[in-house]
């Protein structure tokens, strides 16, 4: 089973565009957040699927910390949940507000977590998240440092073009190839 943050949302003019593709992690752009990009992991054995994205938009928190859960049907938009999130390998526990949000006919918890968290979700290896003391899930977080790595150049090339569908095309078609790549010339 594929799918990603981009399946989440009906077609239109606000559809994500793609980016970039690193070890099962969607790198992409969503027009309706401004530019603002997004990484999302594959999805979990569990249908689970998390993502990492920045709103661009005026008065917006900036950077947030989405996860879908299949299993978790009696969520209702809008409430509001005091939830934990443990990084591992560090053992310190993040206590926030997660907030239950739509995208079309998925519910998600959703925290604001702000830039300093991209740096700390590219050194976590896993994260865990618990409900009143008890733990709810755990996901192991391969290849999210290259994931991370990839949004951060991601909002760099929005900084640098600006905010239109046309020219993030433009310059993601003629964006010189990776230096990691053998192949180039």
């Amino acid at each position: 089973m594929t799918t990603n943050f981009s399946s989440l949302y009906s077609a239109s003019n606000d559809d994500p565009i793609f980016y970039d593709e690193i070890g099962g992690w969607e790198i992409g752009i969503l027009p309706h957040l401004n530019f603002g990009c997004y990484t999302s992991s594959p999805v979990y054995e569990g249908g689970e699927m998390l993502s990492v994205y920045v709103d661009n938009r005026q008065n917006a928190e900036n950077v947030y910390l989405h996860l879908v859960n299949p299993l978790w049907s009696s969520l209702q938009v809008g409430d509001i949940h005091e939830m934990g999130v443990i990084f591992e390998p560090f053992a310190d526990k993040w206590i926030g507000e997660a907030e239950v949000v739509s995208y079309g006919d998925h519910k998600g918890i959703e925290f604001v977590v702000g830039a300093e968290f991209l740096v700390t979700f590219a050194k976590m290896d896993s994260i865990r998240f618990t409900y009143n003391d008890r733990d709810l899930l755990g996901l192991v977080l391969d290849g999210s440092y290259n994931a991370a790595v990839s949004l951060a150049q991601c909002q760099e090339l929005v900084a640098e073009v600006g905010t239109s569908r046309n020219s993030i095309n433009m310059k993601r078609k003629l964006k010189k190839p990776s230096s990691r790549d053998p192949f180039r010339q």
